[in-house]
């Protein structure tokens, strides 16, 4: 699968998601700014799962829940925020919101 494609499946099933996805605060990161919301970490399922169907081989590091390694010997290195504005999410105000996710491969 190329790296294009399986980028956009992983933004759109994760906005998806975020559709039906609580605003409930989990914590607080440091400041009243920084929060980790439910979204958040369904957000993040839902790309982790759609990589891992991928079977490439890949280390991913997401702001949520860290490094998760995918596959035997990683060639692909992937650094995703899934909701990028989480204390606007919580407000409601999604317009100020985004999932983002960047592969690199040597």
């Amino acid at each position: 699968m190329d790296l294009i494609r399986l980028g956009k499946q992983c933004v759109g099933e994760s906005l998806k998601a975020l559709d039906s996805a609580s605003e409930k605060i989990i914590k607080f990161k440091g400041s009243s700014r920084n929060v980790q919301i439910d979204a958040d970490l369904i957000a993040e399922k839902v790309i982790i799962d759609i990589l891992e169907k991928s079977e490439m081989n890949m280390l991913v590091n997401s702001e949520e829940q860290g490094i998760t390694k995918i596959g035997k010997d990683p060639e692909i290195e992937v650094y995703i925020d899934p909701l990028d504005g989480s204390s606007y999410f919580t407000t409601g105000n999604k317009r100020l919101c985004s999932t983002a996710i960047m592969f690199v491969k040597e």
